[in-house]
């Protein structure tokens, strides 16, 4: 276990249920759980804060990361608790943005993952640089059965380097409906500078792995 800790810092599995909606728009409701350090860093962003700016931290983090078009509410778990994983539970309703008569052309970034990917990058070209690690494992669950029949759903993807790897499963549950699972593993490790282009070459390559990809037909 403190070798797991030892090897990545940052640590979290997030689950998403996805529903598109009859009139064309989406229903979100996600949990993040934040294990360890990841935790107390969460913790120490609203140490001081009080239960209305909690609420306006996280909408405007959801926003900058995710989407500004949805209305959206969190409940927290764990706040107080130092042992336990600092949970971020939301609902997110989006107004109608797909014809809900068309075939459905769509593609979303796995936000939350996209995130860390993006933080992920060695900032300088120079030094060796000291990367901490992540671990995530991200869940969606796409149900799109109210319009249409899935034909094309996201890929399955097994990519593995020596700075670490990304694997995702796609499984069918029915005509309308399938469950996304993305495991993503980067372990600590001292960058050095004759890695530095190498190493964010690789992020780049998962950074563009990180959007999903659905196709589906109207019935």
């Amino acid at each position: 276990v403190r070798l797991h800790s030892d090897r990545y810092r940052w640590s979290a599995d997030y689950y998403t249920d996805l529903k598109f909606n009859k009139d064309g728009g989406q229903e979100e409701i996600q949990t993040r759980k934040y294990k360890g350090e990841f935790g107390r860093y969460w913790r120490r962003s609203i140490d001081d804060k009080s239960t209305d700016e909690v609420q306006d931290f996280f909408r405007k983090d959801y926003k900058e990361n995710v989407s500004s078009k949805a209305t959206v509410n969190f409940d927290l778990e764990g706040k107080d608790d130092l042992a336990a994983d600092f949970v971020v539970k939301s609902k997110a309703i989006f107004a109608p943005f797909n014809d809900p008569g068309e075939d459905l052309d769509y593609s979303e970034n796995d936000a939350w993952l996209l995130v860390e990917l993006k933080d992920s990058k060695v900032p300088n070209k120079i030094y060796e640089y000291n990367y901490t690690g992540i671990s995530i494992r991200s869940t969606t669950v796409w149900d799109v059965s109210n319009n249409w029949s899935v034909l094309t759903p996201p890929a399955d993807l097994n990519l593995e380097h020596k700075f670490g790897k990304m694997i995702r499963t796609v499984a069918k549950m029915g005509s309308g409906k399938f469950k996304v699972t993305t495991t993503l593993e980067i372990p600590q490790r001292l960058v050095q500078p004759s890695e530095i282009e190498a190493f964010n070459h690789f992020v780049d390559i998962l950074i563009g792995e990180s959007s999903l990809y659905v196709y589906a037909k109207h019935h």
